[in-house]
């Protein structure tokens, strides 16, 4: 069971590695199933939470929730898993929408 905790938060710290090279065109990116901003909002939009919604959430300011979901800033790990609570949606859940829409 441990051994699965520490694959998936490896995973995870992966794909933020991943949405941290995005980020740094520092151009918006459209929502899409194939970056990690683009699927932040997907999930936010889908547990139907306003960026403010989520802020207070998450006790963040809204520019800081549109700013991850631009690519204008970078979402660590805990921030996704914070972010998944939030929306409440499992963290491995995003993981593998995001790993199964990169095939």
């Amino acid at each position: 069971m441990e051994s699965n905790f520490v694959k998936s938060v490896i995973c995870l710290a992966l794909i933020a590695i991943l949405g941290m090279l995005k980020a740094m065109a520092k151009k918006p990116n459209p929502p899409s199933s194939h970056d990690v901003p683009g699927i932040l909002r997907q999930v936010r939009e889908e547990a139907s939470l306003t960026q403010r919604d989520l802020a207070k959430r998450m006790k963040r300011a809204q520019p800081w929730i549109h700013k991850s979901e631009i690519g204008e800033r970078r979402v660590d790990v805990s921030e996704f898993v914070d972010w998944c609570a939030g929306c409440r949606i499992d963290p491995h859940e995003v993981l593998r929408r995001l790993t199964s829409s990169s095939k």
